[in-house]
């Protein structure tokens, strides 16, 4: 895991204007490919609170389709007290998995550099 992608997540997360501030950086081959935040939009469905990072990130490359094929995302958030735990939600594991995302690596909010991850 680069901590170049978890200072960039952080930096990501730091945009968002929500209570519980995530970020995402989509990588693949070292290099980011997009990034994203959570934020409110009008075209929420109506089940979720906002657009969260992860389908953010995803979203940003979508014109990039087969390129995300196989890349890995990271995932933070951030509160007063430093990381937290961004375990990725069910629907977020489907849209990852979905657009062949293949690996999350995530805050887990026990220590400021420990992170976990899923293989999706």
């Amino acid at each position: 895991m680069k901590k170049q992608f978890i200072l960039k997540a952080i930096e990501e997360a730091e945009r968002s204007h929500q209570n519980f501030k995530h970020g995402a950086i989509l990588v693949k081959n070292k290099k980011i490919l997009s990034s994203g935040h959570n934020h409110v939009t009008k075209r929420c469905p109506s089940h979720m609170h906002s657009v969260h990072a992860e389908m953010d990130a995803i979203k940003q490359s979508t014109d990039k389709s087969s390129v995300i094929q196989n890349s890995h995302i990271y995932v933070v958030r951030i509160n007063k007290c430093g990381l937290a735990d961004s375990k990725p939600c069910c629907l977020c594991q489907h849209f990852m998995k979905m657009h062949g995302i293949s690996r999350v690596f995530y805050s887990t909010g026990s220590t400021d550099d420990e992170f976990a991850s899923l293989y999706i």
